[in-house]
């Protein structure tokens, strides 16, 4: 028992977001318009992003590496994008961004992202005045299973308080240390 020690280490809740969210590149996909239409080409656009950012960030462990890769996919994402809008018969512009935005608490799946700045992936279609689709790039989990998910949140150097907020098993006030 006296090897055992238990330390409560008190992390604020603002400690653990800017945790999460320095760990984390989004992707956001804005559609032109809320008509069906343009809700449908949304999710082309979605598919070609993701099928083009794939493979590469499916085995990038740290966000630096994953911002690297999406860097240099951006005039290759731009390009396909454009050729998804113009091959559904739109002469939509299409604008690709990598930069930090607010976001609101957002749920994904079983999990819950807290409010705050994030990067983000942003693809603007047309006036891009319509719904948006988002999902988190890396950590990879636009195409990892959900029973994955845990996983790599893991592999990208999450806390387990962190993983905890984010799944909404912990409090954010307190994380277990032992010594």
């Amino acid at each position: 028992h006296a090897n055992t020690s238990v330390l409560y280490r008190q992390e604020s809740a603002e400690t653990i977001q800017q945790g999460i969210d320095s760990r984390v590149i989004r992707l956001h996909v804005i559609a032109n318009s809320d008509t069906a239409e343009d809700q449908a080409l949304k999710l082309k656009v979605r598919d070609s992003i993701i099928k083009n950012l794939q493979s590469s960030l499916s085995e990038t462990a740290s966000v630096r590496d994953a911002r690297r890769q999406i860097i240099a996919r951006i005039p290759k994402i731009q390009q396909k994008a454009q050729e998804t809008v113009a091959g559904a018969g739109y002469g939509y512009p299409v604008k690709v961004t990598l930069g930090n935005q607010y976001f609101p608490v957002k749920d994904y799946g079983d999990l819950r992202f807290p409010a705050g700045n994030y990067e983000a992936l942003c693809v603007r279609i047309g006036s891009a005045a319509g719904h948006n689709w988002w999902c988190v790039l890396f950590p990879a989990l636009c195409t990892a299973p959900a029973e994955r998910q845990e996983d790599e949140f893991v592999t990208a150097g999450f806390t387990p308080g962190q993983i905890g907020v984010l799944s909404g098993k912990k409090s954010p006030k307190y994380a277990v240390r032992f010594r």
